[in-house]
């Protein structure tokens, strides 16, 4: 059996996935909500903040990376709630040396969204 990197005693963050469904409301239009997913114990990593200009307006834009278990249901299309705040998913990466043994989920908070 190969050693994996995991320590396992590092997740002890616990998030909620959400994924995106489409739904046909009474004047069958098409509308998108999220719905529960699944939970999971991750390691938070917090990176430096940065300021970007969105719609010319400058904008702070925090970035976090979650490592967590492999998980062949989760992708960047879902998204993450962590400690009362929206996560967009940005990208998620295998780790080439544990072999589908963790996840490097790197994703941005999503300012004036509630879970």
């Amino acid at each position: 059996m190969l050693n994996s990197k995991i320590n396992i005693g590092r997740l002890d963050r616990l998030l909620t996935f959400e994924e995106k469904v489409k739904t046909i409301n009474g004047s069958n239009e098409e509308l998108f909500t999220w719905q529960f997913l699944k939970k999971k114990w991750a390691a938070v990593i917090d990176k430096p903040g940065d300021e970007t200009v969105q719609a010319d307006k400058i904008t702070f834009v925090n970035t976090t990376s979650f490592i967590t278990r492999y998980d062949s249901q989760l992708s960047v299309e879902n998204r993450i709630l962590y400690n009362d705040l929206v996560y967009e998913i940005i990208s998620i990466t295998e780790s080439q040396e544990t072999r589908k043994g963790q996840f490097e989920i790197v994703a941005q908070q999503v300012e004036g969204e509630l879970p």
